[in-house]
């Protein structure tokens, strides 16, 4: 037992529970806010998700807030009033709680009538039991762990614990019986517990210790949630209980195998693309422009091939090689998930990214696996005809 990780779980749980606990339903109007600094109402911040859809309501762009540096005071005041008046009726219901820095937050929207004052009492109550689960099996287990994150996501109400297995090594390319390599590619393995009141999920977390890449497999996991029989206190006390008591070593053999088949491949043009396309896709304000002129530079490809290949078919992409080896390529883009001080990355997409390169890495067959040999093959006329 872990007396130091069970008392920086216990004090993560307070600092949940004391958020949730002071949860309530609030009534605002456009008048209410404040778009002048970090947009409030009253004595709450309002988060991204809760601005994004009051700006769509309004029917204006989600970079509305970045016309204040561009316009003098008096006409940004004209714009702001302006707005208010012609949306003077506009009312929302929102959910206001504390955060870890007692500061009141407002986190989502609802629509007139859909949100009911919750009993406070009943959903802290839920995130209680699944600390009190967690603690329980970390009461009861031989094993040695390393709580690598916590998060309380304010959007999705939704707390993330990381366990890493300190004892858990893995070498994956058999480097350590190799002396002539100083620094061995080995990988440790763990686990994603999150949950808020209406879900529960698990999933294996692995992370490579030469640069400290992490990825979460998602597809090897377990989840409930409110609509399942499943989610009741037994089940997940018995997933718990699996991951941070039992030994499991099931995904030892997958995880080697993969790595190896990763490193013998290269990725494909359409693969390639579809991760570019993920910050492409997040590259608001030119956030990850740096990323995408240089982590994920596809100069060379238009060099190499003389053509604009985003204009070619996805078949034509899946044949072309990216020149870039698989296993690179997926280190590449743990590194950036992972180091998100360096990256910049903001942290909900440096958790979607963990999700999606877990896709390629257990990828059963490559695209450049799936074509077939060019061969001196030539077969004439079978018939010969006369007309």
């Amino acid at each position: 037992m872990n007396n130091i990780l069970i008392d920086e779980v216990s004090s993560f749980r307070d600092e949940v529970l004391k958020s949730v606990s002071n949860r309530n339903v609030v009534k605002f109007s456009i008048r209410n806010i404040d778009f002048d600094t970090q947009p409030t109402v009253d004595d709450a911040y309002l988060t991204n998700a809760a601005i994004r859809k009051i700006l769509s309501s309004l029917r204006v762009k989600d970079n509305f807030l970045q016309y204040k540096e561009k316009m003098i005071p008096e006409e940004w005041q004209n714009v702001k009033e302006s707005l208010k008046h012609a949306n003077k009726d506009l009312e929302f219901y929102g959910r206001k709680f504390l955060d870890s820095n007692d500061q009141y937050i407002i986190n989502k929207l609802y629509p007139k009538g859909q949100l009911d004052d919750e009993d406070n009492n009943l959903v802290t109550t839920k995130y209680q039991d699944f600390f009190d689960m967690v603690i329980l099996s970390l009461e009861g287990t031989n094993k040695d762990f390393e709580l690598k994150n916590k998060d309380f996501n304010i959007d999705k109400e939704e707390v993330l614990l990381r366990f890493l297995d300190i004892n858990s090594e893995i070498d994956p390319f058999n480097n350590k019986s190799d002396s002539s390599i100083q620094v061995p590619d080995l990988w440790k393995r763990g686990s994603d517990l999150t949950f808020n009141a209406l879900q529960y999920n698990s999933a294996p977390f692995i992370e490579r210790l030469i640069c400290t890449n992490g990825m979460v497999a998602e597809q090897y996991g377990y989840k409930t949630n409110i609509r399942n029989k499943t989610f009741n206190n037994s089940n997940i006390q018995k997933d718990i209980n699996r991951i941070l008591m039992k030994e499991d070593n099931k995904y030892k053999q997958i995880l080697i195998e993969a790595a190896n088949h990763m490193k013998m491949n290269d990725i494909s043009l359409h693969e390639f693309y579809k991760y570019r396309g993920f910050f492409e896709e997040k590259n608001i304000d030119g956030k990850y422009n740096y990323i995408l002129s240089n982590i994920m530079n596809d100069d060379a490809i238009f060099n190499a091939y003389g053509t604009n290949v985003k204009e070619k078919s996805a078949r034509w992409l899946q044949t072309a090689t990216s020149g870039r080896n698989a296993y690179d390529f997926f280190n590449d883009l743990t590194w950036l998930s992972s180091h998100p001080s360096e990256s910049r990355m903001d942290e909900e997409d440096c958790r979607d990214l963990e999700l999606q390169v877990s896709h390629l890495f257990f990828k059963e067959r490559f695209d450049l696996e799936d074509i077939a040999p060019k061969v001196n093959l030539s077969v004439g006329k079978m018939i010969t005809h006369n007309n």
